[in-house]
């Protein structure tokens, strides 16, 4: 579908507004894809409107209840807007009905970092890599865990390996938060600048976290 395949485009390009206004026009020929939906909710979130995120997420949530993504997406939506029980709750309920989900258990890895509790995140994101060993997204999760416990060497072992398997910038800027204290340590520079990486302004302004990342757009879920 045209608009859709556009929607998909900008989103990738970062280009959320023009996202929101491809993925409403297909929305306007095919109500029933979970995928617009979410893709939409993503890019309101991107923009800081939490509203029409969570607005959307529910509308996906409605028409796939067992996405992964979507579930995410809801999760982390709810969590900024300061309702971190009910954050929780999504993805513990979630995780109950597909207890293998590496999506699911790294997400609430991210979600008890920010609230600094370690060993609750540690627990989730081995797991996670037990169920998925390769995720890069899952070892960037692991970095920024070690990175706020202070754990160093660690942090930068564990963002090798994320870097390693693909994981793009824009995955780090959504994590913005995990990154402030290294942004400027020639240590840091040097690693993103070995895998092209690098430039001033990378984390110069903030996109909100999912904890999905935006490569996790891909896949299925893409347009067809």
């Amino acid at each position: 579908m045209y608009h859709k395949q556009r929607g998909y485009l900008f989103f990738m390009q970062q280009k959320y507004k023009d996202a929101i206004d491809a993925l409403k026009q297909t929305l306007k020929l095919k109500k029933e894809d979970s995928s617009v939906y979410t893709i939409l909710a993503d890019s309101y979130f991107r923009i800081h409107d939490y509203g029409n995120a969570l607005y959307n997420i529910e509308i996906a949530l409605t028409l796939a209840p067992l996405d992964e993504f979507s579930i995410t997406l809801k999760a982390h939506t709810l969590w900024v807007l300061n309702r971190k029980e009910e954050s929780l709750i999504t993805l513990n309920r979630a995780i109950e009905l597909i207890p293998q989900s590496g999506i699911l258990l790294n997400s609430r890895a991210d979600l008890f970092r920010k609230s600094k509790e370690f060993d609750k995140a540690f627990k989730d994101v081995f797991e996670a890599l037990s169920i998925e060993p390769d995720h890069p997204t899952f070892y960037r999760t692991l970095a920024e865990i070690y990175g706020d416990n202070n754990e160093i060497e660690s942090f930068y072992v564990n963002l090798t390996n994320a870097l390693s398997g693909g994981l793009g910038i824009i995955e780090m800027r959504t994590a913005r938060d995990a990154y402030q204290r290294f942004k400027k340590e020639e240590r840091f520079i040097e690693l993103l600048r070995s895998f092209n990486l690098y430039s001033e302004e990378i984390f110069h302004d903030e996109i909100p976290s999912t904890g999905i990342g935006i490569i996790q757009h891909s896949g299925e879920d893409n347009p067809s």
